[in-house]
């Protein structure tokens, strides 16, 4: 039987307990090696738990987390208890795996994204709007967390990759076709779409490069979008007659 670790251990009773104790419990229901290791630690018996046993529950707990699905604050929460078993046990890789974990789970790589990251860009546009600040800073530092985040599951956020393109096409208009490479390498068809409709509103679209461009566009918004130009744009109006007559008329709206 494992000493109870309520009780302070004397070094003359401590007895280091083997790893397959330890499998042993784990059958039990009501283990919970997590929370023991943590009473261990604070208990001062740490001595009584192998090295590889703690490496296995810590190993175990990140497991288990990266399958939870839960609010992104709680992820943080809980990654954090377990990198900090890693720290109190002298686990250093364990350690420097929680700290990735943690920080991935902040900026909304959980189940659920931080839903904050909307404020930050509503809070870029309006500045914008009002020529404040830095806007081509603040979209460069805000890159890495944007287009990291794969999955945008939550309606208060699944706009945000769209809205960084607009800022990119607004401020940053020789960035987009690095941008366009990037998706186009990632399968974003989406976002590769929402570039060229971005092009489209945003660029002088007077070069013969730019107007070959534009005759490559078949898609319901894009057109609409050049459409709008054309509008107040004579040779434009030429381009888009073209294409509508090449694909035989504005295709269906999405």
């Amino acid at each position: 039987m494992l000493p109870d670790s309520s009780k302070p251990v004397s070094n003359k009773t401590r007895t280091v307990h083997s790893e397959p104790d330890f499998d042993y419990l784990t059958t039990n229901s009501l283990w919970l090696a997590q929370n023991w290791l943590q009473s261990a630690f604070e208990h001062g018996i740490t001595i009584t738990v192998p090295r590889n046993v703690v490496e296995k529950t810590i190993h175990s707990s990140f497991e288990e987390l990266s399958i939870k699905k839960d609010l992104t604050n709680y992820l943080v929460n809980d990654s954090l208890e377990i990198t900090k078993l890693a720290f109190k046990y002298g686990l250093n890789n364990e350690l420097a795996v929680g700290l990735k974990n943690t920080a991935q789970h902040i900026y909304g790589y959980g189940w659920r994204k931080d839903v904050t990251l909307n404020d930050v860009y509503e809070a870029i546009d309006a500045c914008a709007q009002n020529h404040i600040g830095n806007i081509e800073d603040w979209i460069k530092r805000l890159t890495p967390f944007t287009t990291d985040i794969f999955e945008y599951s939550e309606r208060e956020n699944r706009h945000i990759p769209e809205w960084r393109i607009k800022l990119i096409a607004q401020y940053l208009p020789d960035r987009l076709s690095d941008e366009f490479e990037y998706h186009i390498a990632e399968h974003n068809w989406s976002l590769c779409t929402n570039i060229l409709e971005q092009f489209i509103i945003n660029f002088p679209l007077n070069s013969a490069t730019e107007k070959a461009l534009l005759l490559s566009q078949t898609t319901y918004d894009a057109l609409k979008q050049l459409e709008l130009r054309a509008n107040e744009n004579p040779s434009l109006k030429t381009i888009l007659n073209e294409q509508l007559e090449f694909l035989g008329g504005f295709p269906p709206a999405p």
